[in-house]
């Protein structure tokens, strides 16, 4: 079952009606406890900026406890979107799960959140769950929400740090700013054109158009 930060037993030796108890406890395991653990790699401090991608790294079960019929489920808040297919899983011994050794499941929510939702079965170990988003958000708080639960287990739920959300704007590329892009129409000798032109950055996002 779940798992303790320690395990205790006692031996009794008896000899002409004379009882001795030995007792011995095992040491103190510190992630006994640990149940759900999640981190954005590749973001420092507390800032996102629109356009960009977040990877998400979960570690479930570091308790090494025995989940039965356990189900991860993280919810995104409204500002952030998941990218097809860039889900893993990956067991104990650093190996991907392949399809069809668990079921994951994207519902896109009317208040604008995606849940994902994977069964992972039966475990026992350690399992490390993988993922990126996108942040679309132009302005105030993107996070999420992860949990885990199973059969006979009680819900263990974990919130990811909030980062606030700021769209790139122009500047010399220090600081906070992203840097920016400058674009002349010109003609075939290279000068420049004084009609005016307008240009339209995008990039597929799921296989659908995003307006940079």
């Amino acid at each position: 079952g779940v798992s303790k930060e320690n395990y205790k037993n006692t031996a009794t030796v008896t000899v002409d009606g004379n009882a001795r108890k030995y007792e011995a406890t095992t040491g103190q395991y510190d992630d006994h406890n640990n149940f759900i653990e999640k981190s954005a790699d590749n973001v420092s401090g507390n800032k996102v900026y629109t356009d960009d991608i977040i990877n998400w790294k979960v570690s479930i079960n570091k308790s090494l406890s025995e989940i039965n019929d356990a189900v991860f489920t993280d919810t995104l808040s409204t500002g952030l979107v998941y990218v097809n297919d860039s889900l893993k899983v990956v067991d104990k011994d650093n190996s991907e799960l392949a399809e069809g050794e668990y079921r994951l499941d994207v519902t896109e929510n009317e208040d604008g959140t995606t849940t994902l939702t994977v069964e992972l079965g039966n475990i026992e170990s350690v399992y490390t769950i993988t993922y990126d988003t996108v942040v679309i958000a132009t302005d105030g708080y993107v996070s999420n929400q992860a949990s885990i639960k199973g059969t006979d287990f009680e819900e263990k739920t974990v919130n990811s740090e909030r980062f606030s959300s700021t769209k790139s704007s122009g500047g010399s590329g220090t600081g906070t700013n992203r840097g920016n892009i400058k674009i002349v129409k010109v003609d075939s000798s290279d000068s420049p054109i004084a009609l005016s032109a307008k240009f339209r950055l995008h990039y597929l996002l799921n296989e659908k158009e995003q307006i940079v």
